[in-house]
């Protein structure tokens, strides 16, 4: 399992990949297009050779669905920050006693379901 998009997430990523060993990549998906941006080259390098990638908000799942990666491959789980930030700060920080979903310490729980299924 390797996390982000920093130049250890790829070495690790290959290293597994080279190994035989199912790579899972958390905080798939992200994108800021920009090919001269190293970190950019990792996430699609990382997100190519995973056999599990897990998304922390819509844009992740849209990305990868237009890279034409596998529906059953790509699972949401830590949600769109930005999403709820705005969505809160329109309410005027007002949340009613209401938390946004997967606000819920769980996306660990998730994950490791996920994977235990795909055995």
């Amino acid at each position: 399992m390797v996390v982000g998009d920093v130049n250890s997430t790829i070495a690790c990523g290959l290293v597994a990949v080279k190994m035989g060993v199912k790579l899972i990549h958390v905080e798939a998906g992200l994108r800021s297009f920009d090919m001269n941006m190293p970190k950019e080259i990792n996430r699609v390098l990382t997100d190519r050779i995973s056999d599990l990638l897990f998304v922390t908000e819509q844009s992740g799942l849209d990305n990868l669905k237009n890279e034409g990666v596998a529906d059953e491959k790509v699972h949401i789980t830590t949600t769109d920050i930005l999403a709820n930030y705005e969505q809160i700060k329109s309410a005027g920080f007002n949340l009613s006693g209401r938390i946004p979903e997967f606000w819920d310490g769980k996306a660990a729980k998730r994950i490791t379901e996920i994977i235990a299924q795909s055995d």
